[in-house]
């Protein structure tokens, strides 16, 4: 089994689409985490200084980096469907499926910054997405013909994505209740983002599919 040289390009592309995501989601987390902060210690100086308006535009910013590194990955895990066995096909089919889901959840998101029921619509996308990706990424890692270290990296983005909606959802359920906690749910969504990295660094140095 030797190494292909577009797997290697398509894999390699991935992972800088995963990098640009990364960045800019770690970016949210650190954003969310001075929010969080300054909600809890002087939330009307916090809206009437001006700093959630600052954090609101640095926030949408850094959407659009995750954007383009949504649109990046969705390029290349199309030409990646086409380097996998057939019978590996149909799971990173879901978890191109998966990104286009994300893209417009992604949009939707922007939006809902400003027309509240978008967030609904937004809510329902990802879970649909997240759905989609599960499926895709178990299939994978349990592969008998995805090569052993992609197969490692699969299950790392594997855990890597349930880590991250359970910290999502905790993040925001607790923003009030428990700043700590939601603090703490940030920290585990960067440590996600960095073991989906991880993960994609692994598919992306192994060798070709039988």
């Amino acid at each position: 089994m030797g190494y292909n040289s577009l797997w290697s390009k398509v894999t390699g592309s991935l992972y800088k689409a995963v990098l640009t995501q990364a960045i800019s989601g770690i970016t949210v987390c650190l954003l969310s985490v001075v929010s969080v902060i300054m909600i809890n210690s002087d939330p009307i100086g916090y809206v009437k200084g001006g700093g959630f308006q600052t954090i609101l535009i640095l926030i949408m910013i850094a959407g659009i980096g995750s954007l383009v590194g949504f649109i990046l990955f969705f390029i290349n895990i199309t030409k990646l469907k086409e380097q996998v066995n057939s019978l590996d096909a149909q799971a990173v089919g879901n978890i191109h499926t998966a990104m286009i889901l994300a893209i417009i959840y992604a949009i939707v998101s922007v939006i809902g910054r400003f027309v509240l029921f978008m967030n609904i619509i937004a809510l329902v996308l990802s879970i649909v997405a997240f759905a989609f990706q599960f499926m895709g990424y178990s299939a994978l890692k349990s592969s008998t013909t995805f090569p052993t270290t992609a197969r490692e990296g699969a299950s790392k983005v594997f855990n890597a994505i349930i880590i991250n909606l359970i910290a999502s959802f905790v993040a925001s359920l607790f923003v009030l209740q428990a700043p700590v906690v939601s603090i703490l749910a940030y920290v585990a969504i960067i440590c996600a983002w960095a073991m989906q990295l991880r993960g994609w660094a692994l598919i992306a140095k192994s060798e070709e599919p039988l």
